[in-house]
């Protein structure tokens, strides 16, 4: 079993992961008046903006967490979500902040959540404890969105820009945190450097068995997940009403129920089936989930 020393490294992690996904899930009630002023055309592609920048921000973060070491790549990303925030609540004052702003904010999003997840597998030596690890990662990550996402509905009641600045905050507050208590941990391993696993700068890395469909694969899913939350709170706010902190709760089911999904039903269900069928069966629950959006 993994020991008492090893949890001990673990928590400020787990804890950061649930600062990190409660200040990227509370700016989410708030997008539609922070970017959504330029109409439902230009939300959209500003999110398609925000979400490309992301992907290439991630390998590079990633990149760079090969040669600086995770806690410094990750303390980078909480100070680019702190910024990214800061853009948002001033995009008053110019147009092109709001769009600096949600492009930092999605950087930050996919190279520390990559970084995180990382940071505590490798605090892991065996498999076992591996399983166990990203599991109480991802149970953190839903509890942190879902707390998240009722926050930032709340705090949009005072304002976009009052949900932006709080957002802003708690992600200072997890940087904070990395810088204190995270101990220099590897420079390398399987971290955001990779995808799939496969370094992207090397030659030939297409080549690899099955690297291509696992990452056209993760394309799509990332597409479609990304389509029903970029499109989501303005199709609840047009057809059914909701006010802000109403969607706000709105997500906080949906983050409560992931977290129950990762934290409670797929460990014994990864013990007992191939991933392969596990694999299918996430694809056809995301789907399903895609067509209830519709």
């Amino acid at each position: 079993p993994m020991g008492g020393g090893r949890r001990a490294g673990a928590s400020p992690v787990l804890m950061c992961t649930f600062l990190a996904f409660l200040s990227y899930a509370s700016l989410i009630p708030a997008l539609p008046e922070l970017i959504g002023k330029y109409g439902a055309t230009w939300y959209g592609v500003l999110q398609s903006v925000g979400n490309l920048s992301g992907m290439i921000g991630a390998t590079l973060i990633g990149a760079a967490s090969d040669r600086v070491g995770r806690k410094s790549a990750i303390c980078c990303c909480f100070g680019v979500a702190c910024l990214g925030s800061l853009c948002l609540a001033l995009g008053q004052l110019h147009w092109m902040l709001p769009v600096l702003g949600l492009v930092l904010r999605r950087v930050d999003r996919t190279g520390s959540a990559t970084l995180l997840k990382s940071y505590v597998l490798d605090l892991a030596e065996h498999a076992p404890e591996r399983q166990a690890s990203l599991a109480r990662s991802q149970m953190v990550t839903g509890i942190g969105f879902a707390c998240g996402a009722s926050v930032g509905g709340w705090l949009s009641q005072y304002g976009a820009s009052v949900a932006a600045l709080g957002a802003g905050s708690m992600s200072a507050a997890a940087a904070t945190m990395a810088v204190v208590w995270f101990r220099a941990g590897p420079a390398t391993a399987a971290s955001g450097a990779a995808i799939c696993g496969v370094k992207v700068w090397k030659a030939g890395w297409y080549r690899e068995g099955g690297v291509v469909g696992l990452l056209v694969t993760r394309v799509l899913l990332g597409a479609a997940f990304y389509l029903i939350t970029s499109t989501s709170a303005l199709y609840c706010r047009d057809r059914f009403g909701l006010s802000t902190t109403q969607y706000g709760y709105l997500l906080s089911y949906i983050g409560l129920s992931f977290s129950l999904v990762n934290g409670v039903v797929m460990p014994p269900l990864a013990r007992t089936f191939a991933a392969w069928p596990l694999f299918l069966t996430g694809v056809i629950c995301h789907e399903g989930e895609g067509e209830g959006e519709g």
